[in-house]
């Protein structure tokens, strides 16, 4: 069998698809960056996945635009942030999944 990474980065489309292969609740932690694109339900997309793949108390790391993580995180609902660092117009947020549903 081939070695498969341990972490992987996948793009939106592959997170969707994750979720077709993967139990609710499965991940302890995910990365996804996130780099929308225009006139798409991206933004819900992308938390319908992450609510449902990780487990409560799991981790979430995005990073992307400055101004789409701020427009990301204006509807995180579900999770916290723990940790938010900018540089040069990227932002890198790490999120934690809260233990009840919000």
């Amino acid at each position: 069998p081939q070695n498969r990474p341990l972490v992987q980065s996948l793009g939106l489309a592959q997170l969707t698809d994750l979720r077709t292969q993967l139990p609710a609740g499965s991940l302890d932690s995910l990365v996804a960056p996130y780099r929308p694109v225009p006139e798409t339900k991206d933004m819900e997309s992308f938390w319908l996945c992450a609510r449902e793949l990780l487990k409560p108390g799991a981790l979430l790391l995005s990073a992307g635009k400055s101004a789409h993580i701020h427009r990301l995180l204006s509807r995180s609902s579900g999770f916290h942030l723990i940790k938010d660092k900018k540089k040069k117009g990227v932002r890198m947020v790490l999120l934690k999944k809260d233990l009840s549903p919000s």
